[in-house]
């Protein structure tokens, strides 16, 4: 597979879109709100904007990798065909306590195998003028082999979101905001952020 064809998918650094937040939902919950995992969850699930002041297509609410698309979003997704996800019933309440509709907790179902830093380019740089030289990994290869075909789809043993070059082209044409995608040929980490085990 052509890493160029995927993309790290993620919401941008801004204190302008809204966030929200649900403070009785733990990490677990989160984790399987993100993977889709609803058994014994109770819906809707109620969040209160907790920052920000712009209402964009995708908002991130209280967690990592845990994501609310609008209805726009959802239905070209749906008109697209698009594959390996689901969403779930929310409730928005802004901070004056008013229910705000068009948006659904997002679930990724698609999968891969697990990312194998063996395969990036290693090389080293420096952050700031005379600064040490901090090692880097370039390039997020995954196995292929797991990859079940999904245009949206999680990486085994993390919690990255991974898209399709189809799912970047409907994002780029309809102008869908607050999304950043960074494409996996030139997606990068430094080696202090490595999962343990991999240095």
């Amino acid at each position: 597979m052509d890493l160029k064809n995927f993309f790290m998918f993620d919401v941008g650094f801004s204190q302008v879109p809204v966030c929200a937040f649900n403070e009785n939902l733990d990490w677990d919950t989160n984790c399987r709100l993100l993977k889709g995992e609803h058994i014994d969850l109770a819906f809707p699930i109620k969040f209160k904007q907790s920052s920000g002041r712009k209402w964009t297509d995708v908002l991130n609410p209280n967690s990592v990798s845990m994501y609310f698309f609008s209805q726009r979003f959802i239905n070209l997704l749906e008109i697209n065909e698009i594959k390996g996800w689901k969403n779930y019933p929310i409730i928005i309440l802004d901070k004056k306590g008013n229910e705000i509709s068009g948006y659904s907790g997002f679930s990724i179902l698609g999968k891969c195998g697990k990312i194998d830093y063996s395969k990036s380019e290693v090389y080293e740089k420096r952050l700031v003028p005379n600064g040490l030289l901090s090692k880097y990994y370039k390039g997020l290869h995954v196995d292929w082999d797991e990859w079940d075909g999904s245009d949206f789809f999680i990486p085994k043993d993390t919690l990255h979101v991974v898209v399709s070059e189809k799912v970047k082209q409907i994002i780029t044409k309809n102008k869908i905001t607050n999304v950043v995608l960074q494409n996996l040929a030139e997606y990068e980490i430094s080696e202090y952020a490595l999962p343990k085990g991999i240095q």
